[in-house]
């Protein structure tokens, strides 16, 4: 039967089959990846992008030449019907099953929306460095950064050739300059913008990327069909073939998660490696390979197995299926292609070829299930419980005049409410816990409104975030500020340590937190500067009780006596330069992490590193804010206050605020 279907498929004039094999390959790389059996099987998106950007180049071109233009409302609409149903089918799927499941994952809702916006890889960028987003659930749609950048370019490059084939002279000479200038600026971009400490923001760039495809695009511009069906320029690719998919394959095996090289060459001799392979293949190069039934078989439905894999390997995960190694990868390879198939059969072919949603329907049959996504991730799927990016809020300087409060931006420096007079900060007078309904007067300033910057990691971004809200409606007790970063404990340092993450995978990544030392620094001259903070509000979740690894190569943790004097030393240093620029700190006594990450057995759930944790923080001169205490008497301990174990759910923060944080620096005003 496989047979037989491959041989009943109508083949368009322009169709080159061994296409099709390239493209089970590449999905087959992809899916090794993410099963985590090989790192370099992040190439097969590579792949993707190649053929894409030959293919739609070199039919796009031909039509210029048959019919002397570009019907590109039709061509978009071909896009739209080949693409739209079946991710359409899976975000839905996603939307429902996730909260089903009670799989929580904070960036879920926007993901969604993302996605739809055909913008997935920017709405990832946009949400920040985005380590704190290793602390939870992966996101089942991180996968559609790659149908986004392929996207974008199916609605840009066109236009493109709309434009140059409208002066009928030249058309491929000048789209092959255009195509390969472009593949030569994005490659020097992607050298130029690449951060080892924020590697997603080059990787998922669409400028960064773009000369994949674009390179795939020069290649079609010079690969004119013959009337034979040969293709012009099909012979020397088919002779540098075998030497191109020897370094294809090279570059494949030899990446690995932290590859820099990929960023600096690696990733445009990929490229131009699979341009000539792409090019050999459609002129009929290893066809008998590569047009194998299963091969094609595997191409057909590549489309649908790259959209089902992700979410499919994530919910199958070892504690719900009670299987493990290669069974359990079995089993998620088995449900991935039979949902591929499915999706083939069912709505990729009906509405491609025009069985199905045909005339008006078509676009109302879009813009319905696009609603209906829609209405989904913000009706079914919980907002998020943990903060995505850094915020920056300034407070206004102390003046004599008042001000109206303004809403804060995140990312912008904007007044948080209404300032005081112009009487001195207060420092704290003493230390210790605070329990749940207990006050200090420690922290509230003499007079005025009391002048706070929450510093932290992604839970001080999201405390910080109702805090600030809270300042805005009481602007007469506090003035909020915000200087939380995602990713940033105080245990980061620039002197080559390295900390330590395993994801859910029970993979270990070794992250450099060197970035954050500046962030940190500028909180005591902030304290110092015009804003004349009166409390430093610190809260750290689960980023200083990771494992580090030093530059002599041993690994430490605050468990162990040389780890804790690091983050001893660390703490003492940071409350230090805060007392002598003038403020005073607060901090939130910090509770255990529980990653629930199933089987997986992550060094930072140990109890005996928040024991730890808690013992420093007891020994400084600062007051705490007691959220362990508070969460146990509000029955919050669990899944129903911190979804993912380290952030406070929306509706648990907002109360930490209101009933415990804001009282307990205020005190008696």
């Amino acid at each position: 039967m496989i047979g037989a279907a491959a041989t009943l498929r109508p083949a368009p004039a322009d169709y080159r089959v061994a296409l099709d094999g390239i493209r089970g390959i590449a999905v087959a790389l992809v899916v090794a990846f993410h099963l985590g059996h090989l790192p370099g099987g992040i190439l097969g998106v590579d792949a993707f992008f190649v053929v894409s950007g030959w293919l739609i180049t070199w039919r796009l071109l031909s039509e210029v030449e048959q019919r002397g233009g570009l019907r590109l409302q039709h061509f978009w609409a071909s896009r739209l019907r080949r693409l739209m149903p079946a991710s359409l089918v899976v975000l839905a799927t996603v939307a429902v099953v996730w909260p089903l499941f009670g799989i929580v994952v904070s960036s879920l809702r926007r993901d969604l929306l993302w996605s739809l916006a055909w913008a997935t890889n920017w709405g990832i960028i946009t949400g920040g460095g985005d380590y704190w987003a290793r602390f939870g659930n992966p996101s089942p749609l991180t996968h559609f950064w790659s149908l986004a950048i392929e996207e974008q370019f199916y609605v840009v490059w066109p236009a493109v050739l709309w434009a140059v084939a409208r002066h009928r002279r030249g058309v491929r000479t000048v789209v092959g300059l255009l195509a390969a200038a472009g593949a030569l600026a994005s490659v020097a971009y992607m050298v130029l913008s690449y951060d080892p400490l924020l590697p997603t923001d080059t990787y998922m760039n669409t400028f960064a990327r773009a000369h994949t495809l674009l390179l795939g695009a020069a290649a079609a511009a010079v690969t004119r069909q013959r009337p034979d069906g040969s293709i012009v320029g099909g012979s020397p690719a088919r002779r540098l073939a075998p030497i191109a998919a020897a370094v294809a394959l090279a570059i494949i095996a030899l990446a690995a998660d932290d590859s820099a090289w990929l960023f600096r060459w690696g990733f445009p001799i990929f490229a131009v490696a699979m341009t000539v392979v792409v090019v050999a293949a459609a002129d009929g190069a290893g066809v008998r390979v590569l047009a194998s039934p299963p091969l094609r078989w595997l191409g057909d439905r590549s489309y649908g197995l790259y959209l089902w894999h992700w979410p499919v390997i994530l919910l199958l995960s070892s504690d719900r299926t009670h299987l493990d190694g290669l069974a359990l990868d079995g089993v998620r390879v088995l449900l991935s292609v039979a949902l591929a198939d499915v999706s083939l059969r069912i709505v990729e072919q009906p509405v491609r070829r025009r069985r199905r949603l045909t005339g008006r329907s078509g676009p109302i049959a879009l813009a319905v299930s696009m609603a209906t996504v829609a209405v989904l991730a913000v009706v079914v799927v919980p907002g998020p419980t943990g903060g995505s990016a850094a915020t920056v809020i300034t407070l206004p300087p102390v003046t004599a005049s008042a001000s109206t409060a303004v809403p804060p931006a995140t990312g912008a420096t904007t007044p948080t409410g209404r300032p005081g007079d112009d009487s001195p900060p207060t420092t704290p007078s003493s230390t210790g816990s605070v329990p749940p309904g207990a006050p200090t007067t420690t922290a509230a300033a003499a007079t005025g409104p009391l002048r706070v910057l929450v510093a932290g990691d992604s839970t001080a971004v999201q405390l910080g975030d109702a805090l600030v809200s809270y300042a805005m409606d009481h602007p007469d007790q506090i003035l909020a500020g915000s200087a939380a970063f995602p990713g940033c404990g105080l245990s980061a340092s620039d002197d080559g340590r390295l900390h330590v993450f395993t994801n859910a995978q029970g993979e270990q990544e070794l992250i450099s937190l060197a970035g954050c030392v500046s962030a940190w620094k500028s909180i005591p001259e902030r304290v110092a500067s015009d804003e004349q903070i009166d409390v430093v509000l610190v809260d750290i979740g689960a980023w200083d009780a990771v494992d580090i690894q030093l530059v002599d190569g041993r690994t430490v943790s605050v468990a162990d006596p040389v780890g804790r004097g690091l983050i001893d030393d660390a703490y003492r240093t940071f409350v230090d330069s805060v007392a002598a620029a003038g403020g005073a700190v607060v901090w939130i006594t910090p509770a255990d992490v529980d990653l629930q990450w199933e089987a997986v057995d992550s060094p930072v759930d140990d109890p005996a590193r928040w024991s730890a944790l808690r013992s420093i923080i007891d020994s400084l001169a600062v007051d705490q804010v007691d959220l362990p205490a508070w969460l146990a008497a509000n029955d919050l301990t669990g899944p129903e206050g911190r979804p993912d174990g380290v952030h406070l759910s929306e509706e648990a923060n907002t109360r930490f605020v209101e009933e415990l944080l804001v009282p307990a620096l205020l005190g008696p005003r």
